[in-house]
């Protein structure tokens, strides 16, 4: 059916003014409506969006204050950058990931933006997922990659501490909150199988010489040469500022705690590897591994520009 047809089926008029918007059908019936309209959000910053090929703004502007020919249109399959709706339809992520083959003006506002697409995806038991996911490595660009058990993705469903330097461990990690990441969790497990590895399932675990660090090396900090460090940290939490708490206050019982169960070790080599049970999945990059990632990073970056 032709648009022009479709369109032509009803009849409005637009009264615009600063608080409000009367909106007129060909039945005489009409309605309040919120007075500044949202625009469609990627036409704010038409730079920011020139990635998902945005119509022009002042085409936008007039079907922001035509609702009904806005929704006609979208029947006839024109999407729209709304993130405050949920929706099972994966077109936004697919658009995301398939716009990182071209430039991205801004990369921070980029990675919101696929963020917010995650948050807004509600998928049910017959939603197909993205073929492909955005991910961030370490320094290096941000790529869209097809999870798979020879390619793995990390899903970063935790909130402990070390699960957001998961990327110096060279690691793919999916551009996504935690908090959409342990509510999507069983269905990227289900829909990607082994491509997807549950960061709550993994450990960081101490290695020395190489080797997992045994508790029973060492002696707690109370009875080694750094026992001073104790008293001059809790006198810190308990006294300084002017609203000081005092060592009754839960801060300074939580450190009185860590300090009696702190254990100093001196040892020829310390570093950090992730483990899923007795598998050790890396270990972190070593500082010359690492300036030359960054330095190959920035390389990539001025290329693409």
């Amino acid at each position: 059916m032709p648009p022009w047809f479709l369109l032509s089926l009803t009849r409005w008029k637009v009264y615009r003014g600063l608080e409000s918007t009367m909106m007129k059908n060909s039945n005489g019936r009409a309605r309040l409506k919120d007075g500044i309209s949202r625009l469609v959000s990627f036409l704010v910053a038409p730079v920011s969006f020139a990635h998902l090929k945005p119509l022009p703004g002042k085409m936008a502007q007039e079907l922001d204050g035509n609702p009904m020919l806005a929704d006609a249109l979208a029947k006839l399959g024109m999407p729209k950058f709304d993130t405050e709706r949920t929706s099972e339809s994966t077109r936004l992520l697919d658009d995301l990931g398939a716009a990182l083959d071209n430039d991205i003006s801004e990369f921070n506002v980029f990675i919101g933006q696929v963020r917010d697409a995650w948050r807004a995806f509600k998928p049910n038991s017959y939603t197909r997922f993205p073929e492909k996911v955005v991910v961030k490595r370490g320094n290096s660009p941000l790529f869209a990659v097809v999870p798979s058990e020879d390619n793995p993705v990390y899903l970063p469903d935790s909130s402990a501490s070390f699960i957001a330097a998961l990327e110096q461990f060279s690691l793919p990690v999916i551009a996504i909150d935690t908090s959409d990441a342990k509510r999507l969790a069983q269905s990227f497990k289900d829909s990607y199988g082994d491509g997807i590895q549950l960061s709550s399932e993994i450990e960081m675990i101490p290695l020395v010489n190489g080797e997992k660090w045994q508790k029973t090396l060492g002696v707690t900090l109370a009875e080694s040469e750094m026992e001073w460090v104790i008293a001059l940290v809790l006198t810190l939490v308990a006294f300084l500022g002017v609203q000081a708490k005092g060592t009754n206050a839960k801060p300074f019982l939580e450190r009185v705690r860590m300090f009696r169960e702190a254990i100093i070790c001196w040892v020829p080599s310390l570093e950090a590897g992730l483990f899923k049970g007795d598998q050790k999945i890396a270990s972190p990059i070593c500082s010359s591994n690492l300036d030359r990632q960054m330095e190959s990073s920035s390389s990539q970056r001025k290329l693409q520009r």
